[in-house]
């Protein structure tokens, strides 16, 4: 079968782009439930915000866990329209700014902190009056995002006996950037194309001229 050259060139052109599609709703977002527990563990993409992402026509959506997805509890997915709710709910409050920085507490100082070791311990909270970040106490958010940071965070009180993690009640944050995925990816790696896809479609060219 032959081709002629504009449509393999256009072919060319139409696969480098197809592999940059961006993300829409319902989409994974890599990220499991379990590594909420995980200290070390940090997202790829936006978890809070006041404006969240765009994908396609959707706006205002986060990588969260779908509490209505009975078949993949542990799995986040992207969710739009404002589907995604952030706490304090009544009769809770959220600390002003973060409970756990992580890259203001050394690894060390977490392990000590996790054990009660330290009897100030500045993670200790109450789930009584701080979200636990289960549904309908939704966690306490945490962005930089709108004001041109970096960094998207959700938090929550968590009762460590519930999860044989310990014993009391602990601060457990899950941090992440203000990526809305492969939107910045496709900008910024169409950008170092054009040259290559040309080169591509000099070689389409010059082997449909000899075949």
């Amino acid at each position: 079968m032959r081709f002629s050259v504009p449509f393999l060139t256009l072919f060319a052109l139409h696969s480098a782009a197809a592999a940059e599609l961006p993300f829409a709703e319902g989409d994974p977002c890599n990220v499991q439930s379990s590594q909420f527990f995980d200290d070390a563990f940090e997202g790829e993409y936006l978890f809070a915000g006041d404006a969240g992402c765009t994908l396609g026509d959707k706006t205002g959506c986060y990588c969260a866990p779908d509490f209505g997805d009975d078949t993949n509890l542990s799995g986040w997915k992207w969710q739009c329209n404002d589907s995604v709710k952030f706490g304090p709910v009544e009769g809770k409050v959220c600390p002003s700014t973060i409970p756990l920085a992580k890259d203001e507490i050394s690894a060390d100082i977490l392990l000590s902190y996790r054990a009660g070791k330290i009897e100030d311990n500045p993670i200790t909270c109450d789930a009584s009056i701080h979200p636990t970040g289960r549904e309908g106490d939704e966690v306490c958010s945490y962005s930089t995002c709108d004001e041109g940071g970096d960094m998207s965070a959700i938090c929550g009180c968590v009762d460590l006996a519930k999860y044989k993690l310990g014993v009391g009640q602990q601060w457990y944050c899950m941090q992440s950037t203000c990526s809305c995925g492969v939107e910045e990816k496709s900008s910024a790696s169409m950008r170092s194309k054009p040259l290559s896809l040309v080169f591509a479609g000099l070689s389409v060219l010059v082997f449909a001229m000899v075949h």
